[in-house]
């Protein structure tokens, strides 16, 4: 049930348990957000809701308006909430060929846009430069480079264009070189902008 706009009352109107129930219960219910492991299914303009995903121990919460005339297809918008997040085990390239971070990845529940923040720690044997990258359904959304230098840190910050539900985003690593570069201390940050 939606909100609708209140009624304008007539002094000495009878109360009713019909008008009650409809300018007061059912404006009460509406104001209530859902929390739940989905979204509703039909929402109304100005709908609020908190996605989890778990009911009982929640790693991620999410809370979201329903906006109708967005332009976008992805109607609802994040308002805040506590981000997804995973940080992964050592990780040992010896190529310049990306190597994904053990434990580095995030399946997104719904599709959307996503903001993510990214980072690690990493050393070489070698020369080469040393890079991470974020990798949002297959796609390398942004790149950090991480220097040449034998031991260095990098981190970075991306939005990924519109994703399908359960798509992954992750972090990967790879060295500039043929020479070893590890990688370690990793870690993402995953939050909606907005979602379908």
């Amino acid at each position: 049930m939606a909100w609708s706009v209140p009624r304008t009352w007539i002094a000495g109107e009878v109360l009713t348990a019909a008008l009650l129930n409809t300018h007061l219960r059912d404006q009460l219910l509406a104001l209530r957000e859902s929390y739940g492991t989905t979204l509703p299914a039909s929402p109304a303009d100005g709908d609020v809701a908190v996605l989890v995903d778990s009911l009982t121990a929640p790693t991620y919460q999410w809370r979201f308006r329903y906006n109708a005339g967005s332009s976008a297809a992805d109607k609802w918008e994040c308002l805040g909430g506590v981000p997804a997040k995973v940080s992964g085990a050592t990780l040992t390239v010896a190529s310049t060929t990306a190597t994904d971070y053990t434990g580095g990845s995030i399946t997104v529940p719904r599709q959307g846009v996503y903001d993510c923040r990214f980072g690690a720690n990493a050393t070489n044997t070698g020369s080469g430069a040393k890079y991470l990258d974020l990798i949002a359904a297959g796609t390398t959304v942004k790149t950090q480079t991480m220097g040449n230098r034998a031991d260095s840190f990098g981190s970075g910050e991306a939005r990924t264009a519109s994703i399908a539900a359960a798509s992954a985003i992750k972090i990967a690593g790879r060295g500039g070189d043929a020479t070893s570069s590890t990688f370690d201390s990793g870690y993402l940050f995953v939050m909606p902008v907005r979602v379908s």
